[in-house]
């Protein structure tokens, strides 16, 4: 399964990660080399651009993976191969909770652990709708 987390875009029907500046504007990106036949600019061997307006986009949103791990929904932060760093805020866990989970605080509230792909009971896509400005 592919893990993703970010911003997304539905521009012309097909679905970009989406991209926004310090100024607001919106970049989305593809690796698909088709879209440089409807505007896309090479930007690397295998990635494209193309500054877009919010008009212009269908919908948008931010997606993440999310992941139950011994019966408790983390997300997905990172992947290494058959590696998968979860995350959680756990704000009313225990400590003791927190160890028998082996979890490392890496932040206020904020614990992470490296487990397995197999031990994970359960993985799936989350959209939360966004504002642009």
């Amino acid at each position: 399964m592919k893990y993703r987390r970010g911003l997304f875009a539905v521009y012309r029907g097909k679905e970009y990660e989406l991209g926004v500046g310090k100024e607001h504007e919106l970049t989305l990106y593809s690796e698909d080399p088709i879209d440089l036949q409807i505007g896309f600019k090479q930007i690397d061997e295998n990635t494209f651009s193309l500054e877009v307006k919010k008009e212009d986009l269908s919908s948008y949103y931010s997606v993440g993976t999310l992941a139950l791990y011994k019966g408790f929904e983390f997300g997905i932060r990172t992947v290494d191969g058959e590696k998968i760093l979860i995350s959680s805020s756990g704000e009313n866990w225990t400590r003791k909770f927190i160890e028998e989970l082996g979890l490392e605080q890496v932040d206020l509230r904020v614990y992470e652990k490296w487990v397995d792909e197999k031990d994970l009971e359960k993985v799936w896509e989350k959209k939360s709708s966004i504002r642009l400005l």
